[in-house]
């Protein structure tokens, strides 16, 4: 059986310590990426980006340009440690 990742949520990191991942086979047309930076304005995120160990993102990409379109400085961010 495989070892359970160590989870740490609760975390705001600043958007320059958030890597994407090179190799991400999704993409965002830009209308979407706008919606959703509205969303987050309007509601705030709802979502934490999350990442590695090593700071690059397992999901969240679209988030992360969001929040860089919306002049962030930080977003909440879920690491998976192991």
């Amino acid at each position: 059986m495989a070892k359970e990742p160590k989870i740490v949520r609760g975390k705001v990191w600043p958007l320059s310590k958030i890597i994407p991942y090179e190799h991400n086979p999704r993409t965002h047309p830009e209308a979407q990426i706008k919606l959703l930076a509205d969303l987050i304005e309007k509601y705030g995120p709802d979502q934490d980006i999350v990442v590695d160990e090593d700071g690059v993102i397992l999901k969240g990409h679209g988030r992360l340009r969001a929040a860089i379109l919306l002049d962030r400085k930080d977003f909440p961010v879920t690491q998976r440690l192991g």
